[in-house]
């Protein structure tokens, strides 16, 4: 059955928003989406996306009533919850409260640390800050990928897109993460699910028709 139809995903095939991309697939649900060139801050349609999102960061989620949500965690648990129980635990859980938790690690470590290696900023010691971008993916191998397959309730979530999405990114910032067999299987693994290759295949599609 389909799910209601969000206003629009405001997005780029090439940065994290493409998780929420993979998740809106992943939990069948049917979402209207947009491009944004980052370079001059438009729409694929041609519209100021600081208009639409003053942060201008993206994902941006515009619903139905005009409300956005311009924070990654904030996104990807709002697509979930319109197909319950599909990539994310059940609201009110413990579950769902450690599905926040790692959210909120991948965020504020993870996610954080890669914007600054990608920036041109000269004043940042990158090598050092490589050493410690790596000692975060450490910690998500040795504390749970070590023994699960996937970072909640040990089984797909919106936690595993966003992950995965991320450590796409790692060799562009020449980063080596090979040492860590959990990561590589876990990107495997993601990477093989049906969703992900179709969201890959849809985001392709949509980036080629641009």
């Amino acid at each position: 059955s389909a799910c209601r139809i969000m206003t629009k995903l405001y997005y780029h095939p090439h940065s994290s928003a493409a998780a929420s991309f993979i998740a809106a697939v992943a939990a069948g649900v049917h979402i209207e989406v947009e491009q944004i060139d980052f370079a001059t801050k438009a729409t694929t349609s041609g519209a100021d996306f600081f208009a639409i999102n003053p942060k201008g960061n993206v994902p941006a989620l515009v619903l139905d009533d005009g409300t956005v949500l311009n924070e990654g965690s904030a996104v990807l648990q709002y697509i979930a919850d319109q197909a319950p129980g599909t990539v994310a635990p059940e609201n009110g859980t413990t579950q769902r409260y450690i599905l926040q938790n790692v959210l909120n690690y991948l965020a504020s470590e993870v996610a954080s640390t890669l914007n600054v290696l990608c920036s041109e900023a000269e004043l940042v010691d990158k090598e050092a800050l490589k050493v410690k971008f790596v000692s975060k993916f450490e910690y998500v191998e040795k504390n749970i990928l070590h023994t699960h397959q996937y970072l909640v309730d040990n089984k797909f979530s919106v936690a595993d897109a966003y992950l995965y999405i991320l450590l796409r990114a790692v060799p562009y910032v020449g980063v080596d993460l090979s040492a860590y067999p959990g990561l590589t299987a876990f990107s495997a693994t993601v990477g093989a699910l049906p969703a992900v290759v179709e969201a890959h295949a849809k985001m392709n599609a949509d980036a080629s028709s641009t």
